[in-house]
């Protein structure tokens, strides 16, 4: 279900139409795909900080 969700932003992201709404309600100028390791630099960034993400979630 994920891949399909994913697939699918990434579809309408390309279309003009697309790319209108995401400039328009976010100020971005695309959508990419990442993985899990996307998101090291702030897991480094909150252990640095002696946090988790369980606290941020409190």
């Amino acid at each position: 279900m994920k891949a399909k969700i994913v697939a699918a932003l990434l579809k309408i992201a390309a279309t003009d139409e697309g790319k209108d709404a995401l400039k328009t309600a976010y100020q971005w100028n695309a959508l990419e795909e990442h993985d899990d390791t996307f998101y090291d630099p702030f897991r480094q960034v909150l252990q640095a900080a002696g946090l988790s993400i369980e606290e941020l979630n409190k």
